[in-house]
């Protein structure tokens, strides 16, 4: 939508593709280093923060071309810190179901993973035609004749409301997960100690 109706110009998504891709798997592969310096916690959170606060400022830049290629390259790199640290954070919580309830949890803890990724799929089916529509988009329509509200409207979808959710994620993340490396840490100990004494 924002190469066909902002830009104007789709030979540059196949360089967007390229260049997202390769930018996600460097922000894949400084996720284990952040993570073991900062925890995965911490590291989640402040990749939270970067990608709400990239995509936003990337909203109000999006008429420029260099600058949006700017700003969302910053959004795929915290992006792909993201998709390396969650998984740790479902290994966190299945240490602490296991110590919660003495059952191993694992596998249903990590199964939770596919439901968020039904979510985000029906969310973006629903989101993004309810937003289109309510400035009057018509599919198909010749891209010379978008008008700003329809350019706007992409731009929000692309950028502002994933900033807006990735915020919430974030503030959520802060102020609700308290697990902390030591704490998992411990619990493991108390996991592995009553294992011992069961023996």
């Amino acid at each position: 939508y924002y190469f066909t109706y902002v830009v104007k110009n789709m030979a540059l998504l196949p360089m967007y593709l390229l260049l997202g891709s390769i930018v996600q798997t460097v922000g894949a592969y400084a996720a284990g280093p952040m993570a073991k310096k900062l925890s995965t916690r911490n590291a989640t959170i402040i990749s939270l923060f970067g990608l709400a606060a990239s995509a936003i400022v990337g909203k109000f830049v999006a008429m420029n071309v260099m600058m949006f290629f700017v700003f969302v390259l910053i959004v795929r790199l915290f992006l792909g810190i993201l998709t390396s640290t969650m998984v740790g954070l479902y290994s966190d919580t299945s240490v602490y179901a296991q110590w919660k309830t003495g059952e191993d949890a694992t596998s249903f803890v990590m199964g939770l993973m596919t439901v968020s990724l039904k979510v985000a799929v029906i969310s973006r089916g629903t989101v993004i035609p309810a937003v289109l529509a309510a400035v009057g988009f018509i599919p198909g329509a010749d891209p010379v004749t978008a008008t700003l509200a329809v350019q706007t409207a992409v731009i929000n979808v692309f950028l502002f409301i994933p900033g807006i959710f990735a915020l919430i994620s974030g503030l959520l993340m802060a102020l609700g997960y308290r697990l902390t490396r030591e704490k998992v840490s411990q619990l493991q100990n108390e996991i592995n100690q009553r294992k011992a004494e069961a023996l």
